[in-house]
C-alpha cells in the first residue's frame, strides 16, 4: 500500500473532452485530488485508463483456433468451435487464460473491461476468480440446460448484467424474462453482426430493452434512427467485423446521429486485447476524422455507457485509473496529441498503469 499522496507530472488529458494541459496531478488514496497547471515541455502523457467495452476473455484459452472459419462456424452456439472448446476446457485452464488476458490488457493501458461470459453461472465465477487487479464487468447468459428463470436468478446473484448472443436465439417471452431478471443491471446483445435480420434491432431495443447493442455491422439508417430515438448506445468492434464478416460498421452515420459509441476488442480467439489497435482502425474507417472522439470511445464514453461512475476521465474526485505514456519516441513531435495517441501509441509507450491510485504496471 502506498504511503502518502502520489504526484504525477506531464501533459494531462483532462475531463470528458480530454483537454490537454501540462502540470501535476495529485492522487490521495484511490482518488484524483487536484491538478496544478505547470507550463513547460513534458516527456510523458497522462491519459485516463482505457475501458474495453466488449470482450470474450474465456476464448484466450484457445487463441487463433479456427482461422478461416465463418462466423457461425466459429462462434454460434451450441455447435460453433468456441463453444465446443469451452465445453472441453477445464476451469483451471480457463482461469489461467483469463489471468493472462488481464495482464495483456494492463500492458496495453486497459483498467476496466466488460465481458460477455458464456457457461452460465460457472462462467461468471471463473471470471471473478481470475481477474484481480482491474475492473471486470461480467455479463452472464443462460446456458439453456435448465429452466431459464432459475438460471437467470442464480447468474444475477453474481453478475453485473446479461450479455446475449443474439435476440434471434430466444422467443419474446425469454427476452422479457431476461429484462425482468436483470432489473437495474446492464443488458446487452450482439446485433446485426453477421447479416441483416428484419426486426432484430426493434426486438433488441423494445422487447429485450437492451442498454447497448454490440456490432451493428449491417445497420441501416432506419436501425440507427431507432437506436438514437430510444437513447441507447452501440459498442463497436471493427477489427473483429473485418476479420469475421469482411465488413465495417457504419461509424460515420452513427456519429452523425450522435449515438453514444464505445469500443471493444471482442473475441480473444480472433483478436488481441489491444485497444490502441482498435482505436487506430476506427479512425481509419471514419470519413470525418475525429481522433478526440475515438479516444473518448475508449475512455469517458465507454465508462458512461457501462455505468462505471467515477471512471473514464481525469477530474477531481474521480477514480485514479491512469495510464502514463512515454513521449520520447514515436509520439514526440506530433501536432495533434489525440491523433498521436489514436494513430501511433501502443503498449510500447505504456510506462505505468495505475488502478485506484495503485501502480499495477
Amino acid at each position: 500500500m502506498r504511503q502518502g499522496p502520489l504526484v504525477l507530472e506531464g501533459l494531462v488529458l483532462l475531463g470528458p473532452d480530454l483537454d490537454p494541459a501540462p502540470g501535476r496531478l495529485y492522487i490521495e488514496e484511490d482518488r484524483i485530488s487536484d491538478f496544478e497547471r505547470r507550463p513547460g515541455e513534458k516527456n510523458q502523457l497522462i491519459i485516463p485508463g482505457l475501458v474495453n467495452a466488449h470482450t470474450h476473455v474465456g476464448d484466450c484459452a484457445f487463441k487463433d483456433a479456427g482461422v478461416g472459419l465463418s462466423l457461425p462456424e466459429l462462434v454460434s452456439s451450441p455447435d460453433g468451435l468456441k463453444h465446443r472448446l469451452l465445453a472441453e476446457s477445464e476451469e483451471g485452464e480457463l482461469e489461467r487464460a483469463i489471468g493472462l488476458a488481464e495482464n495483456e490488457m494492463i500492458r496495453s493501458g486497459t483498467t476496466a473491461f466488460c465481458d460477455f461470459r458464456e457457461q452460465g453461472e460457472k462462467g461468471v465465477r471463473i471470471l471473478r476468480r481470475a481477474v484481480r487487479r482491474i475492473t471486470a464487468l461480467a455479463l452472464g447468459r443462460p446456458t439453456g440446460r435448465r429452466d431459464a428463470e432459475g438460471e437467470l436468478g442464480a447468474i444475477m446473484q453474481i453478475a453485473d448484467g446479461v450479455g446475449l448472443e443474439s435476440v434471434a436465439k430466444y422467443d419474446d417471452g425469454i427476452l422479457e424474462l431476461v429484462r425482468r431478471a436483470a432489473g437495474e443491471r446492464l443488458v446487452a446483445v450482439h446485433t446485426l453482426e453477421g447479416k441483416r435480420r428484419d426486426g432484430e434491432v426493434q426486438r433488441a431495443l423494445d422487447t429485450l430493452g437492451a442498454d447497448f447493442l454490440v456490432h451493428m455491422t449491417y445497420a441501416t439508417e432506419v436501425d440507427l434512427e431507432m437506436v438514437s430515438d430510444r437513447g441507447r448506445a452501440i459498442v463497436l468492434c471493427p477489427r473483429s467485423n473485418l476479420e469475421l464478416v469482411s465488413k465495417a460498421p457504419p461509424i460515420d452515420q452513427m456519429v452523425r446521429r450522435e449515438i453514444p459509441l464505445a469500443l471493444g476488442t471482442d473475441n480473444c480467439m480472433v483478436n488481441s486485447l489491444n485497444l490502441f489497435s482498435e482505436m487506430e482502425l476506427t479512425l481509419h474507417l471514419m470519413r470525418e476524422k475525429d481522433p478526440r472522439l475515438v479516444l473518448q470511445m475508449a475512455t469517458s464514453n465507454a465508462a458512461q455507457i457501462l455505468g462505471l461512475e467515477g471512471h473514464g476521465r481525469i477530474e477531481k474526485g474521480m477514480a485514479a485509473d491512469l495510464v502514463v505514456l512515454s513521449m520520447d519516441s514515436n509520439l514526440k513531435g506530433s501536432r495533434d496529441i489525440h491523433a498521436a495517441v489514436v494513430k501511433r501509441a501502443g503498449p510500447q509507450n505504456v510506462s505505468a498503469v495505475y488502478k485506484n491510485g495503485e501502480k499495477v504496471l
